[in-house]
C-alpha cells in the first residue's frame, strides 16, 4: 500500500463532496475553508488479517469562524453519517483503488487556528484503512 497514492486518492474524494474545497497541491496546503487536510498516518505494518498492513489516518477539514452560527451548522452537515453533504457517505460510498478498506472510525470537533491566529472550526475524521504491501 503507497501512501501517497492513498493520500491523494482520499482527497479526490473530499473534492467530490459539494462545498469542499481542496488545494490542487494537496497535502500540506490548506485550500479556503471548508477544506481539510491530512495529517502523517500511524502506520502498523504486519499481518493484519489476511497479510494486509493497517494505517490510521486523520483528515481535519476546517469549516470557518468558531464562533459563527453558519459554520456551526454547516460543520454538522458535513460530519453527519448521511445527507448530501455527508462526508462520511461520500467516503463509504467510493470503491477504493490505493487501499482494499476504508472506514471512518469516528469525527470529532475541533478548534483550529487559521493563518490569521483566529479560532475555527473544525472536525477531524478518523480513518482506519487496510491493504496490501506494494
Amino acid at each position: 500500500m503507497r501512501l501517497d497514492l492513498v493520500v491523494e486518492e482520499v482527497y479526490g474524494v473530499f473534492a467530490t463532496v459539494d462545498g469542499i474545497n481542496v488545494a490542487p497541491d494537496g497535502a500540506g496546503v490548506l485550500a479556503t475553508p471548508p477544506a481539510p487536510y491530512v495529517e502523517l498516518p500511524e502506520l502498523v505494518f504486519g499481518e493484519y488479517g489476511a497479510g494486509l498492513d493497517r494505517l490510521t489516518m486523520m483528515v481535519t477539514v476546517v469549516f470557518g469562524p468558531a464562533n459563527n452560527t453558519q459554520t456551526f451548522t454547516k460543520a454538522l452537515q458535513y460530519a453527519s453519517s448521511s445527507g448530501p453533504l455527508s462526508i462520511r457517505a461520500a467516503l463509504r460510498a467510493h470503491s477504493w483503488s490505493t487501499c482494499s478498506t476504508l472506514f471512518v472510525r469516528r469525527a470529532e470537533p475541533t478548534i483550529t487556528e487559521s493563518r490569521a491566529s483566529n479560532p475555527e472550526l473544525g472536525y477531524t475524521f478518523h480513518l482506519d484503512i487496510s491493504g496490501r504491501p506494494a
